[in-house]
This record gives C-alpha cells, structure tokens and sequence, in this order.
C-alpha cells in the first residue's frame, strides 16, 4: 500500500505541471491578441512565433498566427518585420484549417470570412499597383511583381471558393490580369494557362473590363508561331465566333493558309475578311500579292487563271488610280505585265508557225505588255523618294531587263 502511495504524488504533481501550462500558453495565446489588437506587431509576431515553436499542433495558434502575419502585411511600416507576409498569413490559414476545419471554419464565418478576403484584397490590389507601374513606365520589374501577386490572389480566390466561403468558380477578373501580365513578361506558360482558361469559358468582359481580345489574339498568335495547327484552328475559330467584328482572327487564317501556301483557302478567307467595314482597302494590296503569288508562284493547277488575271489587273489599276504615289502597287503591276509578256513569248513558241501574221501578232502582244510595264516602272524610278530603296532597286533593274527584250 506505501508502495503505491508513494507513487500517487508525482502523478499529481505532473498533472497539475499540465494545468499550469495550459494556463500559461492561453495567457499567451490572449497576449498575442492583444498585442495585435495594440498594433504591436513586432511582439505579437514574436509570441506567436514562439507558441507554435513550442506546440506546432494547435488551429487557434495558426489560425492567429495568420490574422497577425495579414495585419503585418496590410501595414506599410511594418512589412519589413517579415518577408512575403502575406503569402505566409495564408499558409497559415491553410494549416490552421487542416488541423480543424470545423472550428477555424466557425471563427472564420463569425468574422465575416475578413481573413481570407483581406488576403484575396491584399494580393490584388499589390497585384493591380504593380501592372499600373508596368504600363506607365513599360517596366518588366512592375510586371513581374505584378504576375507574382495576381498568381497569389488567383490560389486565394480558389481557396475561398472551394471552401464555399464565396467568390465565383472562375473569377475573370483574376483571370484577365494574370493573363495580361504573364502576356507581358513573356511567361508563356502562365499566359497559355490563363488565356486558355479565358477562352474556353468564352469570357469577353467584366464589370470593369472590356478588352478581352488581346487575351484571345495573343492565344491563337501563339500556337500560329509554334505550328500548332489543332490549337490554332480551335481558338482562332473561337475568337472570330466571340468577336465577330474583329478582323484579327481572319488575318491570321490568311496568315495560316499563306504559310502553308494553301491559296484557295487563303483567297477564300479574304471574302470575309473584304465583308467586314473596316477592311476593305487597308488589305487591299495584300490581297492582290497574294492572287499574283498564287498565279506566278503556286505549282497547284489553277483553275480560271485569266479570271485571276483580269481580276488583278483591273484592280490594281483602280487601286493605282485612288493611290498614285503607291510604289509597291505600280511594281506588282509592273510585275504582272511582265509575266504576262513572258506567257505571250512561252504560246508562241509552243504554236510556232509559218504564218507572218500570227506570229507578229504575238511579238506585238508581247512588246505592247513590256511597254505597259514600263510605264510603271518609270514612274517609280522617275520619283524615288516615294519608293524603298528595294523597291527602287528592283524596279531600275526590271526596267533595263524590259528595255533589252523590246530591242529584239
């Protein structure tokens, strides 16, 4: 029986040891609140810091330990206590919600959910000052301070939906600047991910913004560069459906199709691209480079070639008519004439003949078109100075080749 008493008082003692730190770490833990509630971050931080050194395993602790981190990076004069402040308020939170869910998430909804939409705030307003750098002062610095905030709000944002504690399923906003910005600190990465993300919910605007398109245009640029053919095909064809109006996206199907050196679809992609206001003249005289690529240059089989011919013929002498000083018009012109010269020259000796007449009347053919181009060419050499220098150089030598056939 003394045997066992003797072993009865230690038991106490330690229970009674237990007590007293329970006792002594909730005198630290309502410490720290109040230090917090002073404004005395430095020393809440420290006692914090210090209860979850000693007990890593508590949610209240975490849990304070992110509305002091929060506090600290909301506070201008004291964010150099602790580097990404904000970034470490919300690993707290998440740490605090794993050791229990049900009681973090209980003070978190008495409070109105403040905590995790102050940090959702924090990061992107930090996010938005930044890119407004960006833009002012065309800073890639700005911008990559930017997309590193914007990044942290969008996990935020995840966050606090997935919890259910608010904000969308895709939250376009965060969408529309990370994408932006990713754009323009050449993170491709990033970019494909949130422009993807854009477009594939269909976003075109927000409460606040309106330019969209440049996510969409930057998406289907990108997979053109990279020869992605199934990625471009599917989001070019995405942006023209969200912005009909746009004559980007056809751009970039001529773009596509003149690569590949596929001119009927090229040509075919023009008729929507002449259908739009806007673009009528502005593309003219890439419309007739390629109809003149496709006859001089194509190896398919063209099928109404002299309807091609007539068609850019008489276009760009209205186009020439309306636009007289334009060199590069006169030289495809020029260009024209001679080929069609050359055809002439190729018939007559596929048909050589005996009889006078039908022959002179070839070499007329051919003499009447190289004077034609002539004309032209003239025009461009006479006023140099409304001419590139290869454009000049290109039309002086035509013209001494033109003048070297007429004396045969």
């Amino acid at each position: 029986m003394k045997y066992f008493t003797e072993y009865k008082k230690p038991i106490l003692i330690c229970i009674g040891f237990l007590f007293l730190m329970g006792m002594i770490k909730a005198q630290n833990l309502s410490g720290a609140k109040l230090l917090l509630q002073q404004k005395d971050y430095a020393r809440a931080k420290e006692t914090v810091d210090s209860l979850l050194l000693a007990n890593g395993a508590n949610a209240a602790t975490w849990l304070l330990k992110a509305d002091i981190y929060n506090a600290i990076n909301k506070d201008a004069n004291a964010r150099n206590l602790v580097v990404d402040a904000g970034q470490e308020a919300f690993i707290a939170l998440q740490k605090a919600m794993q050791l229990n869910t049900g009681e973090v998430n209980a003070q978190l909804k008495a409070s109105g959910f403040d905590l995790p939409f102050d940090l959702y705030n924090n990061f992107t307003n930090a996010g938005l000052t930044f890119f407004n750098a960006g833009v002012e002062r065309n800073d890639k610095a700005s911008y990559l301070q930017a997309l590193s905030n914007f990044k942290q709000a969008g996990l935020v944002s995840r966050y606090i939906y997935t919890n259910g504690w608010g904000l969308a399923a895709i939250d376009t906003l965060n969408l529309y600047y990370t994408a932006k910005t990713a754009i323009n600190t050449d993170k491709e990465e990033d970019a494909i991910l949130n422009c993807k993300k854009i477009a594939d919910a269909n976003i075109t605007e927000t409460g606040t913004q309106t330019d969209f398109e440049t996510i969409y245009r930057w998406l289907v640029y990108y997979y053109k560069t990279k020869q992605d053919e199934q990625n471009f095909y599917k989001y070019a064809e995405v942006g023209m459906k969200a912005f009909p109006n746009s004559s980007y996206f056809t751009l970039s199907y001529i773009d596509w199709y003149r690569q590949q050196k596929d001119y009927t679809n090229l040509l075919a992609q023009y008729k929507i691209l002449f259908a739009k206001d806007d673009a009528n003249s502005k593309y003219q005289l890439g419309y007739y480079n390629d109809i003149f690529n496709y006859l001089y240059q194509s190896k398919a089989a063209i099928d109404n070639r002299a309807g091609y011919e007539s068609q850019l013929s008489k276009g760009l002498l209205q186009y020439i008519k309306l636009n007289p000083a334009n060199a590069d018009a006169r030289l495809l012109l020029a260009k024209l004439y001679i080929n069609q010269a050359n055809d002439v020259a190729k018939e007559s000796l596929l048909r050589s003949t005996t009889n006078a007449k039908v022959m002179n009347g070839y070499k007329t053919a051919q003499r009447n078109l190289l004077l034609k181009s002539n004309v032209h060419l003239r025009q461009i050499v006479n006023k140099r100075a409304a001419a590139s220098k290869a454009i000049y150089e290109e039309a002086k030598g035509l013209l001494v080749l033109n003048n070297r056939m007429l004396k045969h």
